[in-house]
């Protein structure tokens, strides 16, 4: 029997969880108090050249659009765009889509298609 590995996106991320089974931190299913909402304009300054790690995964969005992913030892890439509330990823082999995007006061959250909500922590 074969055995298909599946890769999600910063929006899905990880067969079971944007982490679930291989998130480092707990798992959320709201997002923290007062975490706002963001513009596209504001999602778009937020996420433009900068890189990003949720557990496992670690995610670059270009400043030009494009994207970056890696996970597991496996890398894609694609592009990406912000629109009132929420980012939308379009990656060549991971699964592709748009999650909920909000800032709380310690940082950025996705909710990803599951429902999870995870925190997107700064790389340099």
């Amino acid at each position: 029997m074969k055995v298909k590995k599946t890769y999600f996106p910063i929006v899905g991320l990880c067969a079971v969880a944007l982490l679930g089974a291989c998130a480092t931190s707990p798992v959320l299913t709201e997002f923290p108090a007062g975490a706002q909402a963001l513009d596209a304009r504001a999602i778009q300054a937020a996420l433009a050249g900068k890189s990003f790690q949720s557990g496992t995964f670690l995610v670059g969005f270009g400043a030009d659009q494009s994207l970056s992913g890696a996970l597991g030892g496996r890398a894609d890439s694609g592009t990406w765009r912000a629109e009132d509330g929420r980012v939308c990823t379009q990656f060549r082999i991971f699964p592709s889509g748009c999650g909920e995007l909000r800032q709380a006061s310690d940082g950025l959250y996705v909710r990803r298609m599951n429902g999870q909500v995870t925190k997107l922590e700064p790389k340099s």
